[in-house]
């Protein structure tokens, strides 16, 4: 079939689009194959570097158990050393040592309580001057009642004052006077006190 002038010009424009059409999927296809291999180069770069950079834990491993090989056989060749009956020292140095350091006991002699409208003064010797301070403590069942002395220095007696108050139910009440010595070279307590509370 012959074509016509016109129809030749329109045939041409017609491959001219088609092979526009195709040059722009070529094209589309072709750097999205390039965009996928480079994400794909770029992944596996970093894989490498964080690789490179985080530590080999079968090597510290490895070496772990390598350094325990080799301090096992200085275990075993350490020999006990043996030391002579006369030259062994004495265990009882110790003792001395640590009676130093606990507090004398000292046996508190109760002297009676007085009473105010607000408090009950509990009094109790030392047996010799004295520095430091005392403490009264009363319980009833889970109730407490409290009190410290003020510190005092050269005393041979000593009064702490507990605030009625703190006894917070009437009946019968035990405790006791404590003895505490500033320097902590001495400390005491009288024998159990009772208090009736009405």
């Amino acid at each position: 079939m012959k074509l016509s002038k016109d129809q030749r010009g329109l045939a041409g424009v017609a491959e001219a689009g088609l092979i526009g059409v195709l040059l722009v999927v070529i094209v589309f296809a072709g750097t999205r194959v390039y965009n996928a291999t480079r994400s794909a180069d770029q992944a596996n770069q970093q894989a490498v570097k964080i690789s490179q950079t985080s530590p080999d834990f079968s090597k510290v491993d490895t070496l772990e158990e390598e350094k325990k090989q080799v301090e096992e056989p200085k275990k075993e060749e350490a020999k006990p050393e043996t030391v002579a009956v006369s030259e062994a020292k004495p265990k009882t140095e110790e003792v001395p040592d640590k009676k130093k350091t606990e507090p004398t006991w000292i046996d508190l002699d109760y002297t009676g309580v007085s009473e105010t409208a607000d408090a009950y003064t509990f009094s109790a010797t030392l047996g010799g001057s004295r520095t430091g301070f005392c403490k009264a403590k009363f319980y009833k069942g889970n109730n407490f009642a409290i009190a410290e002395s003020d510190d005092f220095s050269n005393k041979s007696m000593c009064s702490v004052s507990v605030p009625k108050d703190q006894f917070s139910q009437n009946g019968l009440w035990e405790g006791y006077v404590k003895f505490y010595s500033s320097d902590g070279k001495y400390f005491g307590a009288t024998a159990t006190i009772s208090l009736g509370v009405n």
